[in-house]
């Protein structure tokens, strides 16, 4: 299990790889993508894609929530 450094710093290393805009993009175009589908439409590996994902603040929620209309969902099942 990685120490809160560790987790801290793959939190960080994820935002800065996968910024808002992206994420709003990927959603736009796959919807409901499952987790290998996100990652590869982020052009990042699954561990980053899935970190992003889990760390979502409310406020980037409801940018993407807004962008499209609320229909989208993510699968972290591979």
């Amino acid at each position: 299990m990685p120490d809160a450094d560790e987790d801290t710093i793959e939190r960080e290393t994820a935002r800065r790889l996968i910024t808002l805009p992206q994420l709003v993009d990927a959603f736009r175009w796959l919807r409901h993508p499952s987790l290998p589908e996100l990652a590869e439409h982020l052009w990042v590996d699954e561990q980053t894609a899935w970190t992003r994902m889990q760390h979502l603040d409310p406020i980037e929620v409801a940018e993407i929530e807004a962008a499209t209309e609320g229909d989208w969902s993510w699968s972290d099942v591979a």
